[in-house]
């Protein structure tokens, strides 16, 4: 499986059951978490690409300022968290991106 079958292992936590408390440490983890330099967002495949900026959850933005990550609305899931998450981060990496196809991996 790819990075370490991570997927696997999520899916196996989720079906086996996670505890309150693994999860309240996880979002306690998960909200500290700032993407450093610029975050390049594409809506979808077709879009022109935002170049973000990430300034943490915690982060008392301005009302005048834009170009946030945090301005991006959450719209759900199209397939499971886990294929979202992959897509989201690995996309200019993989299918169609710069370096390989995922699928073909």
């Amino acid at each position: 499986g790819w990075v370490f079958d991570f997927e696997e292992k999520m899916e196996n936590a989720i079906k086996e059951g996670v505890s309150k408390e693994s999860v309240q440490n996880l979002l306690i983890v998960a909200s500290q978490y700032r993407h450093f330099g610029n975050v390049i967002y594409y809506k979808d495949e077709t879009s022109k690409p935002l170049v973000l900026e990430d300034k943490g959850a915690f982060y008392e933005k301005e009302p005048s300022e834009t170009g946030l990550l945090r301005d991006v609305k959450f719209s759900g899931f199209q397939t499971s968290f886990v294929e979202e998450i992959l897509n989201d981060h690995m996309f200019i990496v993989n299918g169609p991106g710069l370096a390989y196809d995922y699928e073909e991996v």
